[in-house]
């Protein structure tokens, strides 16, 4: 998978934001002005296999999307590409 790669730098990648639980990097394909990816360094193959010891990295996501949004100064939609 290339969100593995991208966490463990053997593909380059423009990071905005990495600490020892996520990273987050600039989508350089997307069509739109401002599209950010936030892979965590956690595999977790899809959303619906996150339980209670996921909680504070998914509310740790949200405030990372919000802060960026204010920082930058753009509307955001969050969403998931595990089915």
């Amino acid at each position: 998978m290339h969100f593995y790669k991208i966490v463990q730098n053997h593909i380059s990648s423009i990071s905005l934001y990495e600490d020892k639980e996520i990273k987050m990097i600039k989508d350089i394909y997307s069509v739109e002005p401002m599209h950010l990816l936030i892979i965590p360094k956690e595999h977790i193959e899809k959303l619906t296999n996150c339980n209670n010891k996921h909680i504070m990295l998914l509310v740790k996501i949200i405030l990372l999307v919000s802060d960026m949004a204010n920082k930058y100064g753009f509307g955001y939609k969050i969403s998931s590409n595990g089915n």
